[in-house]
């Protein structure tokens, strides 16, 4: 198992070399003078040249782009052109909210998916069925933008059974958490409808009905974990998407996060933030699909033999 953990990892590195290099010479092409953003515009010119060369502004990119990659190898991630905070400090603040709120996404997504996906493939064809799918179609349909002033306007300031916005407080994560899982709900709840389907078709559990078994036994102690087992691909798969792709969410409902974090250093042009928060999702999308394959392999032996997994983890 070591063996392919660390070779997943070093299959990794092109990757966050890739993403790193085009995040980095994209601030370096984009428009603005980061010299101007941290002296402003009339600023001395001898002062934009002392600070050009105290940040190494003035040395060829791609010895620029050497530096940082030796810098980011340390956990030096440079300095913010704004607040003049270490990135290292503003990523530390921002990713125990991000990951609060992607999990607590991810776990509500993951309810909310298996039990519609359960409920439509037992009634399949019937309309409870078709209220399910109906309502995965919604979820994938109706996008973060949308679904977040809605669920405000809605629960906030209608019924004022929760906060617009804010943080701190567990009653703040819940809406931000609906709005993030709309869509990991729905492609959890049509993948488990499917396998559903599948699996209640299966010789094993004609065997377990006519043994006398209730409906509710053969379907979760026979059923749900054989037809869930794909899901935890998806559901891996949506927690790195989560994690990185909380822009929207942790904007609308400002959420102290690394994604609203890197919406306003995008306004800003605060090129070290931009680079820095766009490297660690990456990182963080890269370790959890590794993760998944992990937990993957020990759910199905299968793969672990086919990874040679099995082998490694006795040895």
């Amino acid at each position: 198992m070591l063996a392919y953990v660390l070779r997943r990892l070093a299959l990794a590195v092109p990757t966050l070399l890739f993403i790193s290099a085009v995040t980095f010479f994209m601030g370096l092409l984009a428009p603005g003078d980061p010299v101007e953003i941290i002296l402003g515009q009339h600023a001395d010119p001898a002062a934009k040249a002392r600070v050009r060369h105290e940040l190494g502004l003035d040395r060829h990119p791609v010895s620029q782009y050497i530096s940082y990659l030796a810098n980011a190898v340390r956990g030096d991630l440079g300095i913010s052109y704004v607040t003049r905070r270490p990135v290292t400090d503003i990523l530390a603040d921002g990713i125990p909210n991000t990951a609060l709120l992607a999990v607590s996404a991810m776990a509500v997504a993951l309810v909310v998916g298996v039990c519609l996906g359960v409920i439509a493939a037992v009634n399949q064809g019937r309309w409870l069925d078709r209220a399910c799918m109906l309502a995965a179609l919604a979820g994938v349909s109706i996008p973060t933008f949308v679904l977040g002033p809605l669920l405000i306007l809605v629960f906030a300031l209608k019924l004022g059974w929760l906060p617009v916005a804010g943080w701190g407080a567990p009653q703040h994560v819940l809406l931000p958490a609906l709005v993030l899982a709309g869509r990991p709900a729905a492609m959890i709840a049509r993948l488990t409808r499917a396998e559903m389907v599948e699996v209640l078709r299966q010789d094993y559990i004609r065997t377990a009905r006519a043994k006398g078994l209730s409906e509710w036994h053969t379907i979760t102690r026979h059923a749900l974990r054989n037809a869930l087992m794909p899901v935890v691909t998806v559901a891996g798969t949506s927690l790195g998407y989560l994690l990185s792709g909380s822009f929207v969410v942790e904007s609308i409902f400002t959420v102290p996060g690394i994604g609203a974090a890197s919406v306003e250093s995008i306004f800003r042009r605060d090129y070290p933030v931009i680079q820095g928060t766009t490297l660690v999702m990456a990182a963080s999308f890269v370790v959890v699909n590794l993760l998944v394959d992990l937990l993957y392999g020990w759910l199905d032996p299968r793969v672990q033999r086919s990874r040679g997994l099995a082998g490694s983890a006795s040895g």
